[in-house]
């Protein structure tokens, strides 16, 4: 789990030996903000998420809109 001391924010990583994921989900209504963890800066790309994305890759920081989940690829 990456996120223990907020609790307006679930996240966790999945790895296998080929690629890692990071899930990372609001449960709150109101927009949050979340910092990606140093591994997934820069090299990136956002899979899947309950909200349109402008783009396919996240920047180091991350604005979650009311509960929005996302799950990105670290490339």
């Amino acid at each position: 789990m990456l996120t223990s001391d907020d609790s307006a924010i679930f996240a966790y990583t999945r790895s296998t030996e080929k690629e890692k994921l990071a899930v990372i989900c609001s449960f709150v209504p109101y927009k949050v903000k979340y910092n990606l963890p140093t591994d997934f800066v820069n090299k990136n790309q956002v899979l899947l998420s309950n909200y349109s994305h402008s783009n396919s890759k996240a920047s180091n920081v991350i604005y979650l809109r009311p509960y929005e989940g996302v799950v990105i690829k670290r490339e």
